[in-house]
């Protein structure tokens, strides 16, 4: 897998686990994933270190791919989710943060 892919899986997560709220029940599974996809990014970025200031464009690229699907795997409308990446790389891939929970 590559920068994208992995990019885009993290994002995926990352909004199911922000806009779906209820699956947080099973929290330590989501933030297994979540964390596992995090590893598996920065151990290519290792790998790579090259491609690390090619990530905000990739983010780019990919949060559209990854809004569409977490709309199909919530099955909340996508309208549900931020047109634009509400995150920064740095958030993305810092282990500490975790998107809170919708308010609105």
């Amino acid at each position: 897998m590559g920068t994208n892919t992995e990019l885009y899986q993290l994002l995926r997560h990352l909004l199911t686990w922000r806009y779906q709220p209820q699956r947080h029940i099973d929290r330590y599974s989501w933030q297994d994933t979540i964390e596992e996809a995090r590893d598996q990014l920065a151990r290519y970025l290792d790998r790579s270190p090259s491609l690390r200031p090619q990530l905000p464009l990739v983010l780019a690229q990919e949060y559209p791919r990854a809004r569409r699907r977490a709309s199909r795997d919530t099955h909340l409308p996508l309208v549900t989710f931020p047109a634009a990446c509400p995150w920064t790389v740095i958030q993305v891939l810092d282990e500490d943060f975790w998107p809170e929970e919708r308010t609105d």
